[in-house]
């Protein structure tokens, strides 16, 4: 799995450099982070890499027969805590609730009762 991804982001680079030489360096990677920006924001798009280890484990476990412990079970608890708290720590209906009320559709407190 490590050298078919390693293939495919060398595979990409040169995809890149062959097809898009003609664009500005400064445009190419404006461009990738204004898409990787335009939802769910920098912060949130780059928690891939944070939970790239914790796959790595579970890889490691189930097609390797690796061991796993209580240090792999506390690393990947930090791992998914991290993320959680670098993806703003919030519970999906808290995020949902957020939403609402920046979108104006929840009711003031003072007008609920």
């Amino acid at each position: 799995m490590v050298i078919l991804a390693s293939l495919g982001y060398a595979l990409g680079a040169f995809y890149l450099k062959r097809r898009l030489s003609d664009v500005e360096p400064i445009g190419l990677v404006t461009a990738a982070m204004a898409a990787s920006a335009a939802r769910v924001g920098p912060g949130r798009a780059s928690l891939v890499a944070y939970v790239a280890p914790g796959f790595a484990v579970v890889y490691g476990v189930v097609l390797v027969g690796e061991g796993f412990g209580a240090a792999s079970f506390a690393g990947l608890v930090m791992i998914v805590g991290g993320s959680w708290l670098a993806a703003e720590g919030r519970f999906p209906w808290q995020a949902r609730a957020k939403r609402r009320v920046q979108s104006g559709t929840a009711v003031p407190a003072a007008e609920a009762t």
